[in-house]
Order: C-alpha cells, then sequence, then structure tokens
C-alpha cells in the first residue's frame, strides 16, 4: 500500500521543477549583443517582437525575432529594413531573412500555418505610411534547415480590371486573371449619375468612362475552407467615374500549393447604396482626439493625434502627417506659437487648420498650414484631386475663384489653382491661401462658397435647409 504513495510522491517532487524549466527556457532569449555579433548585425537594430514557438515540428521551440532600424530616429514608427530570424536552440543554428524594401510602420508578426504541414509559419505585415492604407507582407516557413520565403511583394499580385460604361445604366467588366466578363447594373447611382451629368435623364451616356481596381490594400490570414490551413483574403475596390465613386469590390481567397493560386474570387454590388448626404445623421464622431504639446519657454507647438478611427482607415498615415506638418519647427530655436483647429469634423471628413506665428530677424510672420482627410474613401484631400475633371474644369474654377476676390491687386495676380498652394475646409467654403513672394509675412486667403464650386468637385456636397450645413465629401 505504501508503493502507489512513493511514485505520487515523486511526481510532486519532479512536476514542479519540469513546470519552473520551461518557463525559464521561454524567458531565456538570447541578447540582443549576441545576435549583433553572431549575425555581423547593425549595432542600431532593435528588436521589435520576439517569440518562443515551434516552426520545425520536432516539439522543440525556437526562438523568433523580428528586427529593423528606425532611420528617421527613436521617436518614428517607421523601421527599415525588417528582418525576421530563427534561433534552432537544439542546432545552435540562425536563420535569417528578409527581402529588399521590406519596410514599414508598425510591424506585427503572427504565426499561421500556410504550407498544410500543420506547423506554424511566420505572417508579418507593415503599414506603409502611403494613403491608400498599404501594407507589405512577408510569410516565411522552417524548410531543410533554412528560413524560405514563400510570400513577399512580388506574390502581391491583384486581380486587374477593364471595361467600360454603357448606355441605361449598365457596366460591362473583364477580369483578365480568370478569364470572365461580367455586367454591373449602376441604377443604385442613378441620381447621382445624372446629375454629375455622367448620364442624362433617359440613361444615354453622356462621356466614356471606364472602371478600375485598386490593388489589394491589406492582405488577411483566413482559414477558408476549415481545414486548419489558412488562406490569403484580399480585398480590391472597384472604382467608377472617379477615385472616390466605388461601384463593387473583388474578393480573392488566395491559396499556396508550392506556389499562390487563386482559389476563389467573389464580386459585391450594390442594390441600393447609402447617400450620406441624404441622411438625417447629425454627424456625431465617434473617433477621438489627442492633443500633443511641445513647450520650451520661448515656443509652444500643439497638434493633434487620432484614435478610433474605424479599422479600414490608415491612422498611421494619418497620424505621421499631422506630427510632420509642425516636426520642421520643432528644430528651430526662434519664439514661436502654433495651435491647430478642426475647421470640420464629421463621420466622413476632417479638415485641420494649423496657424500661428514666428519671430525671425526681428519680425514676425504668420504661419499657417493644414490637412485634409475623406474617412470614407480613407485619402487625404489634395488641389489635383478635388476636381472631377481637371483638364475641363479646371478653368472654369479658377474663374470662380477670381470673382469670389475681392482684392483688386490679388484678383489680379491669382495664379490658378496650384499644388503649392494650401487649402482648409469650413462647413460652407474652401479656403486657399498662399504667399505671393518670399518677402510677404502674412498668407494671402481666398474663401470660395462650396455651392457655387459643387459642380465641379470629385465630392458631394449637401447644404441642410437649417442653421447647420453639413458637407460630405468624396474625392479622387
Amino acid at each position: 500500500m505504501k508503493k502507489p504513495g512513493y511514485i505520487f510522491l515523486i511526481f510532486l517532487i519532479i512536476l514542479p521543477v519540469f513546470i519552473f524549466n520551461v518557463q525559464a527556457a521561454e524567458i531565456n532569449f538570447i541578447k540582443k549583443d549576441k545576435l549583433i555579433t553572431e549575425l555581423n548585425l547593425d549595432r542600431n537594430i532593435e528588436i521589435i517582437d520576439k517569440r518562443f514557438i515551434d516552426l520545425t515540428g520536432d516539439g522543440i521551440k525556437e526562438q523568433v525575432f523580428l528586427i529593423g532600424q528606425r532611420p528617421a530616429g527613436p521617436d518614428s514608427l517607421f523601421y527599415a529594413p525588417l528582418k525576421v530570424i530563427v534561433y534552432d536552440i537544439y542546432k545552435k543554428e540562425f536563420y535569417v531573412n528578409s527581402y529588399d524594401n521590406f519596410n514599414g510602420y508598425e510591424p506585427q508578426m503572427a504565426f499561421y500555418d500556410f504550407t498544410g504541414d500543420q506547423i506554424k509559419d511566420i505572417f508579418i505585415e507593415a503599414n506603409t505610411g502611403g494613403s491608400g492604407g498599404i501594407y507589405k507582407h512577408l510569410i516565411a516557413t522552417v524548410l531543410d534547415n533554412d528560413l524560405k520565403i514563400i510570400f513577399n511583394e512580388s506574390h502581391n499580385k491583384p486581380l486587374h480590371m477593364a471595361g467600360n460604361y454603357e448606355d441605361n445604366f449598365k457596366t460591362i467588366l473583364r477580369i483578365n486573371e480568370i478569364d470572365k466578363n461580367l455586367r454591373l447594373d449602376l441604377s443604385f447611382n442613378r441620381n447621382k449619375y445624372v446629375q454629375e451629368g455622367i448620364y442624362n435623364s433617359n440613361g444615354t451616356l453622356q462621356r466614356e468612362i471606364q472602371p478600375y481596381t485598386y490593388p489589394f490594400g491589406q492582405l488577411k490570414p483566413v482559414d477558408y475552407d476549415l481545414d486548419q490551413t489558412m488562406e490569403l483574403k484580399g480585398i480590391q475596390r472597384i472604382v467608377g467615374a472617379y477615385g472616390a465613386d466605388t461601384i463593387g469590390h473583388l474578393e480573392t481567397i488566395l491559396n499556396y500549393d508550392g506556389s499562390w493560386e487563386i482559389l476563389e474570387v467573389q464580386i459585391s454590388t450594390y442594390l441600393k447604396k447609402y447617400d450620406p448626404s441624404r441622411s438625417g445623421s447629425n454627424g456625431e464622431v465617434s473617433y477621438k482626439i489627442k492633443q500633443n504639446a511641445i513647450t520650451s519657454g520661448i515656443k509652444e507647438i500643439y497638434y493633434p493625434q487620432i484614435t478610433d478611427l474605424p479599422k479600414d482607415v490608415n491612422s498611421v498615415y494619418i497620424n505621421k502627417q499631422l506630427h510632420d506638418i509642425v516636426k520642421p519647427f520643432l528644430a528651430e530655436s526662434n519664439e514661436m506659437s502654433i495651435d491647430y483647429d478642426f475647421t470640420v469634423k464629421n463621420k466622413k471628413l476632417f479638415s485641420v487648420k494649423f496657424s500661428g506665428y514666428q519671430k525671425h530677424e526681428g519680425g514676425q510672420y504668420e504661419i499657417l498650414k493644414s490637412f485634409n482627410y475623406d474617412i470614407k474613401n480613407n485619402r487625404r484631400l489634395t488641389l489635383s484631386n478635388i476636381l472631377k475633371d481637371e483638364t475641363h474644369d479646371k478653368d472654369k474654377v479658377n474663374q470662380i475663384i477670381k470673382d469670389n476676390i475681392e482684392d483688386k491687386d490679388l484678383r489680379d495676380t491669382f495664379p490658378g489653382l496650384s499644388d503649392w498652394m494650401g487649402f482648409y475646409l469650413t462647413n460652407s467654403d474652401l479656403v486657399l491661401y498662399y504667399l505671393r513672394d518670399d518677402f510677404e509675412t502674412k498668407f494671402n486667403k481666398i474663401r470660395v462658397p462650396l455651392r457655387k464650386l459643387r459642380q465641379y468637385l470629385s465630392f458631394e456636397v449637401d447644404i441642410q435647409r437649417d442653421e447647420t450645413e453639413i458637407f460630405i465629401i468624396e474625392v479622387d
């Protein structure tokens, strides 16, 4: 009767030691200095993430490191180049891999099985920081004592679409990669297209329109057929008359079987499309604005950072741009003051004006900057994309602007819309600002009512019949 108790006692003694050893192994990562020495790495590298996971199937966990450098400085979220390192604890060997120009903001590392061998592979994504919300990706697998990349940017090949609009609110589209033609009904846009002069009220096409697709923005791992092997899902926006005119989406499933192949393609369009300009919404926003301040005696600089934006909005790009606007002033030693104001802020759009002054060589100079963003279509607004047809409409718009300039000298010298000018939006106006020469200390400002420009703009202007005017922006 004593023997079972003896065995049980041994079990109790050994078990805590076993657990302790596993936990110790999990936290005993190789130090950064040893990685630098062993692999001859730059001393400025940072370990962005590190994990302890079995990548070979032998039951022994490897140490996995995502590393990179911050070329823009320690406060930057941008890393370049990005590399992945695997350390095989049993064989005492390192595996390192990357690809040219693999870099980006806020890189993330995760682990999924893409090859179907029931062993985890490495998945890394990094935001490029561009306004289109584009990500770079890397997928790597440990195979035959090597770290093999099975997905890089050369594999990120979106579907290509060509086509034309036809009479009666129809479009014919062709997807070359799968050799398919399809027809979409555009009647959900009937009223808008008639108002914009794309069709007449009888459904006759008034000008040639060629739809196109945007590339994959972000590829997401999904277990599409529930077999515990992951596929990649990419979504492309189908664009109609201009960049903000979404007429549908393509959803592509990519499967890896020695190479990446198209497993399935779905297309979606609208039976009825939400028109925010006809909505009774009060425009309340869900995102939050955090004030950042940099003060040092004679210098006061304030700038916003935005959180809780919709998931499909490129918040990394937005916050980087908001910081970059004030960044050049941080190194200045002169007295200055910069503050910001959201001149428009709703669910679809925001416009931020930075204003203040800087003292220099005995004088005081006005500071004026701005940032305008279309949340709905995830893009920055610029003077190069706010017109539907810049080639044909620019002269007419310039004339409207000149007609709204009261000062004769300013009107006579107005150079026309140019990319080097600044602008911001209010609930009623487009406000242009610029300096005519290097000697001016205050900006010239031109206010133009949006209602006078609405037929030429690539975004919709909705004027409410009450004390509040709400303008919903869609731009190319």
